[in-house]
Protein backbone atom coordinates (compact mmCIF):
# COMPACT_ATOMS: atom_id res chain seq x y z
CA UNK A 1 0.00 0.00 0.00
CA UNK A 2 2.66 2.35 1.18
CA UNK A 3 4.63 2.13 -2.58
CA UNK A 4 1.57 2.71 -4.59
CA UNK A 5 0.80 5.53 -2.52
CA UNK A 6 4.43 6.54 -2.80
CA UNK A 7 4.49 5.61 -6.73
CA UNK A 8 0.90 7.83 -7.42
CA UNK A 9 3.04 10.60 -5.20
CA UNK A 10 6.00 10.70 -7.91
CA UNK A 11 3.82 10.10 -10.96
CA UNK A 12 2.29 13.70 -9.97
CA UNK A 13 5.79 15.69 -9.96
CA UNK A 14 7.27 13.92 -12.89
CA UNK A 15 8.98 10.41 -11.48
CA UNK A 16 7.95 7.62 -13.30
CA UNK A 17 9.03 4.76 -10.43
CA UNK A 18 9.84 4.13 -7.54
CA UNK A 19 13.50 3.61 -6.58
CA UNK A 20 14.42 -0.01 -6.14
CA UNK A 21 17.42 0.78 -3.96
CA UNK A 22 19.89 4.22 -3.85
CA UNK A 23 18.59 7.41 -3.62
CA UNK A 24 16.65 9.79 -5.82
CA UNK A 25 17.68 13.18 -7.08
CA UNK A 26 14.06 15.38 -7.38
CA UNK A 27 14.53 19.08 -8.26
CA UNK A 28 12.82 21.96 -6.41
CA UNK A 29 10.15 22.08 -8.81
CA UNK A 30 9.22 18.94 -8.31
CA UNK A 31 9.58 18.67 -4.61
CA UNK A 32 7.67 22.28 -4.61
CA UNK A 33 4.90 20.59 -6.66
CA UNK A 34 4.45 17.51 -4.32
CA UNK A 35 4.54 19.63 -0.84
CA UNK A 36 1.23 21.86 -2.94
CA UNK A 37 -0.30 18.31 -3.72
CA UNK A 38 -0.46 17.39 0.33
CA UNK A 39 0.69 13.82 -0.16
CA UNK A 40 2.52 12.64 2.73
CA UNK A 41 6.23 13.05 3.03
CA UNK A 42 8.77 13.68 5.68
CA UNK A 43 11.36 17.20 4.86
CA UNK A 44 14.69 16.20 6.30
CA UNK A 45 16.96 18.79 6.75
CA UNK A 46 20.48 18.04 6.93
CA UNK A 47 22.19 21.51 7.24
CA UNK A 48 23.79 23.14 10.69
CA UNK A 49 22.03 25.62 12.85
CA UNK A 50 23.39 28.53 11.80
CA UNK A 51 22.43 27.78 8.17
CA UNK A 52 18.71 26.40 8.79
CA UNK A 53 17.29 28.86 11.06
CA UNK A 54 17.28 32.40 9.47
CA UNK A 55 16.07 29.76 6.18
CA UNK A 56 14.45 26.48 5.25
CA UNK A 57 11.52 25.68 3.93
CA UNK A 58 8.28 25.10 6.04
CA UNK A 59 7.94 21.89 8.14
CA UNK A 60 11.34 20.56 7.86
CA UNK A 61 13.07 18.92 10.66
CA UNK A 62 16.83 19.78 11.01
CA UNK A 63 19.46 16.93 11.77
CA UNK A 64 22.86 17.93 10.93
CA UNK A 65 25.11 16.15 8.62
CA UNK A 66 28.53 17.68 9.47
CA UNK A 67 27.93 17.28 13.36
CA UNK A 68 26.76 13.69 12.93
CA UNK A 69 23.50 14.34 14.84
CA UNK A 70 21.58 12.21 11.94
CA UNK A 71 23.72 9.70 12.37
CA UNK A 72 23.07 9.41 16.03
CA UNK A 73 19.24 10.09 15.70
CA UNK A 74 18.32 8.54 12.55
CA UNK A 75 16.07 5.81 14.22
CA UNK A 76 13.36 8.77 14.92
CA UNK A 77 12.96 8.89 11.07
CA UNK A 78 10.12 7.49 10.06
CA UNK A 79 9.95 4.25 7.82
CA UNK A 80 6.77 4.64 6.76
CA UNK A 81 6.85 8.52 4.45
CA UNK A 82 9.03 9.48 1.60
CA UNK A 83 12.22 11.27 3.53
CA UNK A 84 13.31 14.49 1.30
CA UNK A 85 16.81 14.99 2.41
CA UNK A 86 17.93 18.95 1.65
CA UNK A 87 20.57 20.86 2.68
CA UNK A 88 22.59 23.77 0.84
CA UNK A 89 23.59 23.05 -2.21
CA UNK A 90 22.95 19.64 -2.63
CA UNK A 91 26.36 17.60 -1.23
CA UNK A 92 25.71 17.22 2.29
CA UNK A 93 22.22 15.64 1.53
CA UNK A 94 23.31 13.37 -0.86
CA UNK A 95 26.14 11.97 0.99
CA UNK A 96 23.01 11.66 4.13
CA UNK A 97 21.15 10.03 1.53
CA UNK A 98 23.17 7.29 0.80
CA UNK A 99 23.74 6.69 4.22
CA UNK A 100 20.30 6.62 5.07
CA UNK A 101 19.55 4.44 1.97
CA UNK A 102 21.68 1.95 3.01
CA UNK A 103 21.86 1.93 6.80
CA UNK A 104 20.06 -0.84 8.84
CA UNK A 105 20.19 -3.37 6.48
CA UNK A 106 18.11 -0.46 3.90
CA UNK A 107 15.91 0.20 6.77
CA UNK A 108 15.02 3.69 4.34
CA UNK A 109 15.78 2.24 0.85
CA UNK A 110 13.32 3.37 -1.99
CA UNK A 111 11.69 5.97 0.03
CA UNK A 112 15.08 8.53 0.00
CA UNK A 113 15.23 11.84 -2.02
CA UNK A 114 17.48 14.46 -2.14
CA UNK A 115 16.60 17.74 -3.63
CA UNK A 116 19.24 18.64 -5.78
CA UNK A 117 21.24 22.03 -5.50
CA UNK A 118 20.03 21.92 -2.46
CA UNK A 119 18.54 25.29 -1.00
CA UNK A 120 20.27 27.30 -2.99
CA UNK A 121 18.21 25.83 -5.79
CA UNK A 122 14.87 26.37 -4.17
CA UNK A 123 12.94 29.97 -5.10
CA UNK A 124 9.74 28.90 -3.16
CA UNK A 125 8.90 30.69 0.02
CA UNK A 126 11.14 29.70 2.97
CA UNK A 127 10.39 30.66 7.42
CA UNK A 128 12.79 31.58 9.46
CA UNK A 129 13.15 30.82 13.28
CA UNK A 130 13.21 34.26 14.28
CA UNK A 131 11.24 35.56 17.29
CA UNK A 132 7.76 36.35 17.29
CA UNK A 133 5.97 38.83 18.62
CA UNK A 134 2.69 38.40 20.60
CA UNK A 135 0.14 40.86 21.47
CA UNK A 136 -0.79 41.09 25.61
CA UNK A 137 -4.32 39.71 24.92
CA UNK A 138 -2.10 36.52 23.26
CA UNK A 139 0.11 36.26 26.22
CA UNK A 140 -2.67 36.97 28.62
CA UNK A 141 -4.91 33.83 27.31
CA UNK A 142 -1.58 31.54 27.12
CA UNK A 143 -0.76 32.37 30.77
CA UNK A 144 -4.01 31.62 31.73
CA UNK A 145 -4.36 27.95 29.63
CA UNK A 146 -1.76 26.93 32.08
CA UNK A 147 0.73 25.63 29.28
CA UNK A 148 4.49 26.10 29.46
CA UNK A 149 6.10 29.50 29.36
CA UNK A 150 8.70 31.10 30.45
CA UNK A 151 8.36 34.85 31.24
CA UNK A 152 11.87 36.57 30.90
CA UNK A 153 12.00 40.69 31.83
CA UNK A 154 14.83 42.22 30.15
CA UNK A 155 14.02 46.12 31.87
CA UNK A 156 16.32 47.41 35.20
CA UNK A 157 15.43 46.26 38.49
CA UNK A 158 13.82 49.72 39.47
CA UNK A 159 11.96 48.90 36.84
CA UNK A 160 11.24 45.34 37.93
CA UNK A 161 10.40 46.52 41.43
CA UNK A 162 7.57 49.01 40.41
CA UNK A 163 5.42 46.33 38.68
CA UNK A 164 6.12 42.83 36.67
CA UNK A 165 4.23 40.38 35.49
CA UNK A 166 3.66 37.53 38.15
CA UNK A 167 6.13 34.63 37.41
CA UNK A 168 8.76 36.41 35.13
CA UNK A 169 12.15 36.44 36.28
CA UNK A 170 14.66 39.32 36.10
CA UNK A 171 17.67 39.13 33.72
CA UNK A 172 18.38 42.82 32.48
CA UNK A 173 19.17 43.75 29.03
CA UNK A 174 21.24 47.24 29.07
CA UNK A 175 23.15 46.40 32.41
CA UNK A 176 23.83 42.85 30.30
CA UNK A 177 23.10 40.90 33.15
CA UNK A 178 21.43 38.76 30.06
CA UNK A 179 24.41 38.35 27.79
CA UNK A 180 26.59 36.86 30.73
CA UNK A 181 23.81 34.62 32.46
CA UNK A 182 21.84 33.33 29.19
CA UNK A 183 22.98 30.09 29.48
CA UNK A 184 20.62 29.37 32.92
CA UNK A 185 17.63 29.84 31.07
CA UNK A 186 15.40 27.11 30.03
CA UNK A 187 15.90 24.94 26.94
CA UNK A 188 12.92 23.49 24.62
CA UNK A 189 10.14 25.89 26.15
CA UNK A 190 8.88 29.13 25.12
CA UNK A 191 9.81 32.22 26.54
CA UNK A 192 8.26 35.48 26.19
CA UNK A 193 11.21 38.59 26.55
CA UNK A 194 9.47 41.27 27.89
CA UNK A 195 10.73 45.18 28.78
CA UNK A 196 8.82 48.48 28.83
CA UNK A 197 7.81 49.31 25.69
CA UNK A 198 9.58 46.73 23.56
CA UNK A 199 12.34 47.83 22.20
CA UNK A 200 15.29 46.44 24.52
CA UNK A 201 12.94 42.95 24.12
CA UNK A 202 13.38 43.19 20.56
CA UNK A 203 17.57 43.76 21.05
CA UNK A 204 17.82 40.77 23.67
CA UNK A 205 15.25 38.07 21.53
CA UNK A 206 17.17 38.57 18.57
CA UNK A 207 20.38 37.76 20.71
CA UNK A 208 18.30 34.45 22.10
CA UNK A 209 17.77 33.67 18.99
CA UNK A 210 20.96 33.42 17.69
CA UNK A 211 23.17 32.97 20.37
CA UNK A 212 25.02 29.48 20.93
CA UNK A 213 24.43 28.37 17.23
CA UNK A 214 20.68 29.28 17.83
CA UNK A 215 20.08 27.29 21.18
CA UNK A 216 16.87 29.10 21.99
CA UNK A 217 15.70 29.68 18.07
CA UNK A 218 12.17 29.35 17.48
CA UNK A 219 10.89 29.48 21.26
CA UNK A 220 11.74 33.37 21.27
CA UNK A 221 8.47 35.52 21.69
CA UNK A 222 8.53 39.48 22.62
CA UNK A 223 6.16 41.37 24.49
CA UNK A 224 5.25 43.32 21.73
CA UNK A 225 4.45 46.71 23.39
CA UNK A 226 6.00 45.95 26.83
CA UNK A 227 5.07 46.37 30.10
CA UNK A 228 2.68 49.59 28.50
CA UNK A 229 1.23 47.11 26.43
CA UNK A 230 0.30 44.76 29.13
CA UNK A 231 -1.10 47.49 31.83
CA UNK A 232 -3.22 48.84 29.24
CA UNK A 233 -4.79 45.44 28.34
CA UNK A 234 -5.06 44.70 32.24
CA UNK A 235 -6.93 47.72 32.62
CA UNK A 236 -9.37 46.83 30.01
CA UNK A 237 -10.07 43.65 32.38
CA UNK A 238 -10.46 45.77 35.67
CA UNK A 239 -14.34 45.53 36.85
CA UNK A 240 -16.38 46.63 39.38
CA UNK A 241 -18.40 43.66 41.04
CA UNK A 242 -21.41 44.21 43.32
CA UNK A 243 -22.19 42.02 46.30
CA UNK A 244 -24.72 43.33 49.10
CA UNK A 245 -24.53 42.18 53.15
CA UNK A 246 -28.19 40.95 53.16
CA UNK A 247 -30.79 40.65 51.28
CA UNK A 248 -33.74 40.90 53.19
CA UNK A 249 -34.91 43.84 55.58
CA UNK A 250 -37.62 43.24 58.14
CA UNK A 251 -38.83 46.24 60.30
CA UNK A 252 -41.15 44.52 62.29
CA UNK A 253 -43.81 46.64 64.22
CA UNK A 254 -43.86 50.51 63.49
CA UNK A 255 -46.21 53.26 65.39
CA UNK A 256 -48.35 54.93 62.10
CA UNK A 257 -46.26 57.78 61.43
CA UNK A 258 -43.39 56.70 63.30
CA UNK A 259 -40.05 56.09 61.32
CA UNK A 260 -37.86 53.20 61.94
CA UNK A 261 -34.49 52.64 59.96
CA UNK A 262 -32.34 49.73 58.86
CA UNK A 263 -29.01 49.58 57.16
CA UNK A 264 -27.42 47.57 55.00
CA UNK A 265 -23.69 47.17 52.63
CA UNK A 266 -23.08 47.27 49.23
CA UNK A 267 -19.21 46.23 48.18
CA UNK A 268 -17.33 46.21 45.16
CA UNK A 269 -15.37 43.29 45.16
CA UNK A 270 -14.08 43.94 41.76
CA UNK A 271 -10.48 45.80 40.38
CA UNK A 272 -11.90 49.24 38.92
CA UNK A 273 -14.63 51.64 40.31
CA UNK A 274 -18.49 50.55 40.43
CA UNK A 275 -20.99 52.79 39.62
CA UNK A 276 -24.40 52.29 40.98
CA UNK A 277 -26.54 53.81 39.03
CA UNK A 278 -30.17 53.31 41.25
CA UNK A 279 -31.03 52.28 44.66
CA UNK A 280 -34.98 52.59 44.90
CA UNK A 281 -37.98 51.32 46.41
CA UNK A 282 -41.51 50.88 44.47
CA UNK A 283 -43.42 52.41 47.42
CA UNK A 284 -41.30 55.35 47.95
CA UNK A 285 -43.56 56.95 50.69
CA UNK A 286 -43.67 53.96 53.05
CA UNK A 287 -39.98 52.88 52.61
CA UNK A 288 -36.94 55.65 51.72
CA UNK A 289 -33.71 55.17 50.54
CA UNK A 290 -30.64 56.77 51.11
CA UNK A 291 -28.22 57.46 48.96
CA UNK A 292 -30.26 56.80 45.34
CA UNK A 293 -27.31 56.25 44.04
CA UNK A 294 -23.18 56.05 44.24
CA UNK A 295 -19.73 54.84 43.05
CA UNK A 296 -17.63 52.67 44.86
CA UNK A 297 -13.91 52.03 44.61
CA UNK A 298 -12.64 48.82 43.75
CA UNK A 299 -12.34 46.66 47.68
CA UNK A 300 -14.80 49.82 49.27
CA UNK A 301 -18.29 49.69 50.30
CA UNK A 302 -21.36 51.62 50.86
CA UNK A 303 -24.01 51.90 53.35
CA UNK A 304 -27.53 52.26 52.03
CA UNK A 305 -29.61 53.28 54.72
CA UNK A 306 -33.78 52.30 54.35
CA UNK A 307 -36.25 54.21 56.50
CA UNK A 308 -39.98 52.58 57.03
CA UNK A 309 -42.83 55.37 57.72
CA UNK A 310 -46.04 53.20 57.66
CA UNK A 311 -48.79 55.58 56.75
CA UNK A 312 -51.80 52.97 58.11
CA UNK A 313 -51.93 50.18 60.23
CA UNK A 314 -51.34 47.48 58.09
CA UNK A 315 -48.62 45.69 56.71
CA UNK A 316 -46.07 46.56 53.85
CA UNK A 317 -44.07 44.77 52.05
CA UNK A 318 -41.45 46.01 48.30
CA UNK A 319 -38.18 45.16 47.55
CA UNK A 320 -35.34 47.64 46.83
CA UNK A 321 -33.95 47.51 43.34
CA UNK A 322 -30.15 48.38 42.84
CA UNK A 323 -28.56 48.77 39.39
CA UNK A 324 -25.00 48.79 38.35
CA UNK A 325 -22.34 48.55 35.42
CA UNK A 326 -21.14 44.87 37.10
CA UNK A 327 -20.19 42.45 35.13
CA UNK A 328 -22.18 40.38 36.53
CA UNK A 329 -25.51 40.40 38.48
CA UNK A 330 -25.67 44.04 37.88
CA UNK A 331 -29.35 43.94 39.24
CA UNK A 332 -29.54 42.90 42.68
CA UNK A 333 -32.66 43.29 45.08
CA UNK A 334 -33.43 43.58 48.78
CA UNK A 335 -36.83 42.43 50.09
CA UNK A 336 -38.95 44.73 52.63
CA UNK A 337 -41.02 43.98 55.06
CA UNK A 338 -43.25 46.03 58.35
CA UNK A 339 -46.47 46.09 59.95
CA UNK A 340 -47.74 49.81 60.54
CA UNK A 341 -49.93 49.48 64.28
CA UNK A 342 -51.50 52.14 66.01
CA UNK A 343 -50.09 53.89 68.69
CA UNK A 344 -51.02 54.19 71.99
CA UNK A 345 -53.13 57.27 72.96
CA UNK A 346 -50.51 59.41 74.77
CA UNK A 347 -47.66 57.50 73.99
CA UNK A 348 -45.81 60.17 72.34
CA UNK A 349 -42.02 58.77 72.39
CA UNK A 350 -42.80 55.69 71.07
CA UNK A 351 -42.05 53.41 74.51
CA UNK A 352 -45.14 51.77 74.53
CA UNK A 353 -46.74 53.13 77.72
CA UNK A 354 -47.92 56.95 78.95
CA UNK A 355 -45.59 58.29 81.52
CA UNK A 356 -44.26 61.48 82.15
CA UNK A 357 -41.77 61.18 79.44
CA UNK A 358 -44.53 61.87 77.04
CA UNK A 359 -45.90 64.65 78.88
CA UNK A 360 -42.09 65.77 78.16
CA UNK A 361 -42.17 65.24 74.72
CA UNK A 362 -45.89 67.44 74.52
CA UNK A 363 -44.28 70.28 75.72
CA UNK A 364 -41.03 70.23 73.91
CA UNK A 365 -43.46 69.98 70.61
CA UNK A 366 -45.96 72.38 71.92
CA UNK A 367 -42.86 75.32 72.22
CA UNK A 368 -41.97 74.53 67.91
CA UNK A 369 -45.70 74.46 66.88
CA UNK A 370 -45.47 70.70 66.43
CA UNK A 371 -48.19 69.20 64.10
CA UNK A 372 -46.88 65.64 64.66
CA UNK A 373 -49.78 63.02 64.89
CA UNK A 374 -48.94 61.13 67.57
CA UNK A 375 -48.82 64.91 69.85
CA UNK A 376 -52.74 64.91 68.41
CA UNK A 377 -53.50 63.89 71.94
CA UNK A 378 -56.89 64.38 71.48
CA UNK A 379 -57.28 63.93 67.69
CA UNK A 380 -58.73 67.11 66.92
CA UNK A 381 -56.41 67.37 63.82
CA UNK A 382 -54.11 70.42 66.16
CA UNK A 383 -51.21 70.23 68.64
CA UNK A 384 -52.03 72.43 71.38
CA UNK A 385 -53.15 73.35 75.45
CA UNK A 386 -56.06 70.85 74.70
CA UNK A 387 -53.52 67.80 74.10
CA UNK A 388 -51.73 69.15 77.26
CA UNK A 389 -54.93 68.59 78.74
CA UNK A 390 -55.79 65.20 77.54
CA UNK A 391 -52.42 63.91 78.12
CA UNK A 392 -52.85 64.58 81.89
CA UNK A 393 -56.04 63.17 81.98
CA UNK A 394 -54.21 60.00 80.71
CA UNK A 395 -51.66 60.22 83.29
CA UNK A 396 -54.12 60.50 86.46
CA UNK A 397 -55.90 57.56 84.74
CA UNK A 398 -59.10 59.31 84.06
Amino acid sequence: MMRKLLLASLLLVGISQTPASGYVNITADSLHTWIASGSPLFLLDVREPVEYHPSHIEGTVLLPWNSKVLLQRYRELPTDLPIIVICGSGVRSALAAAFLDTVDTKRYSGHIFNLTGGMGAWPYEVVSTRYRDISADSLYAWIASGDSLFLLDVREQDEYDSGHLEGAVLYPWNSAVLVQRYNELPLNISIIVICALGGRAAEASAFLDTVDQYRFAGHIYRLEGGMAAWNTFIATLATGEISISSGLLSFGEVYVDSTAEKTFAIYNTGTAELTVSGISSASSEVFSVNPGSCAIAAGDSQIVTVAFTPQAAETYTDSIIITSDATEANTLSVGLSGTGITALAGDIDNSGRVDIFDLLELLKGLGKGSTARKADVNTDGQVNIFDLLALLKLLSGG
